[in-house]
């Protein structure tokens, strides 16, 4: 869908109850002025906002974990859109239940992540709502230029303030593969290592980024001597103990000796 020729305030709006999907590779949506500039405002409401392959939206909501998501949407499945699928000057995007958009640039690469371009993007959310999203906002100070990677993520508005409020959405949520929450833990470089572990996973962004190959052992095991076992003995037996216990048949029992009758005989 393609709107060209809107003023600042002209919009389109879709609402939802319970989701709103831009299938990539069947469609996208691009609002332009006059001019032929991003122009508009794209408003979308619903339960989840799903911009991505049928295939992607499916795994999406069959994963358990944000990681899983944000490995899955970073794949294009194919499909290469510099643009990205949603275009606007203005993108509105409110999905309490989820906010998901696909790669859709020619690399897993965070400043080759495609998936929106305007010149400003916001999210409403609330503490449950998972953001896993990628895209690119225009640069204005360099005509024809964006903000790719890392550089767009503190120019996200979510709940109103750029780069997020803490506690305002899913801490593990992604922009274009770097935890919102900590774009000083991302490095510049892909986040696909080539086994298809993340270089940069986390259980938590704001204890950092370490390797999901390399995972931290909850456990450790320690061997421990048994409890019981005698001292040594570091004095020496001066004794043979107490007599009154000595058994019968010890070498010092006086009943032991030898009782046979003796000869009383004179020997001469």
């Amino acid at each position: 869908m393609r709107l060209i020729g809107l003023a600042p305030t002209g919009s389109l709006v879709l609402n939802a109850p319970q989701s709103v999907s831009v299938i990539s590779g069947q469609g996208s949506i691009d609002l332009r002025d006059a001019a032929g500039a991003l122009g508009g405002q794209l408003r979308i409401t619903a339960g989840r906002i799903y911009a991505a392959t049928d295939a992607a939206i499916a795994n999406v909501n069959a994963a358990n974990s944000i990681d899983a998501r944000t490995l899955r949407l970073g794949n294009n499945d194919g499909v290469v859109i510099d643009d990205g699928l949603l275009r606007a000057g203005v993108i509105q995007l409110s999905g309490p239940n989820g906010v998901y958009i696909q790669n859709t640039g020619a690399s897993t690469a965070f400043d080759l992540r495609r998936g929106f371009t305007a010149n400003r993007i916001d999210i409403s959310a609330n503490a449950e709502t998972a953001i896993v999203i990628n895209g690119r906002l225009t640069n204005p100070a360099v005509p024809g230029g964006f903000f790719t990677g890392i550089s767009t993520i503190s120019r996200l508005g979510i709940n109103e303030s750029a780069g997020g409020l803490l506690g305002g959405f899913d801490r593990l949520s992604t922009a274009n593969g770097c935890f919102i929450l900590n774009i000083a833990g991302c490095s510049g470089g892909s986040d696909l290592m080539p086994n298809g572990d993340r270089l940069t996973g986390s259980l938590d962004p704001l204890a950092g980024y370490r390797s999901a190959s390399a995972p931290l052992g909850l456990l450790t095991f320690q061997t421990f001597i048994r409890n019981g076992y005698p001292p040594l003995i570091d004095e020496p037996i001066t004794g043979v103990g107490n007599e009154d216990l000595w058994t019968v048949g010890s070498p010092t029992d006086d009943s032991a000796k030898d009782d046979s009758p003796k000869d009383d005989r004179d020997p001469k």
